[in-house]
């Protein structure tokens, strides 16, 4: 399985054309990118932060895909959302709150 870290690798650094099947922009999967820095693939991404204090969310996509985003999380972490980032105010970066 490809990772997100490894397809922006190949189109950045090495200017790779990637086949978009081989990872679904909005298949919900989350990538841990680092120690404690995930993202959920959505219509619109949401980025997660581990604190000391809990999960800090930078936006959180449209209300159609609250449910499987949540799980998405879920299963990656059981801290409490301390703080939500909305970086505007579009109904698919703020709905799934």
């Amino acid at each position: 399985m490809t990772t997100l870290l490894e397809l922006s690798s190949r189109l950045i650094d090495n200017n790779e054309r990637v086949d978009p099947a081989l990872r679904n922009p909005t298949d919900m999967r989350l990538s841990e990118l680092d120690d404690g820095l995930a993202m959920i693939a959505g219509f619109s991404h949401i980025l997660a932060l581990s604190t000391d204090d809990g999960l800090a969310l930078f936006d959180t996509s449209a209300a159609r895909f609250a449910r499987p985003m949540r799980d998405s999380l879920r299963g990656w972490s059981q801290a409490a959302v301390e703080s939500v980032i909305y970086t505007h105010g579009h109904a698919d970066h703020v709905g799934g709150m």
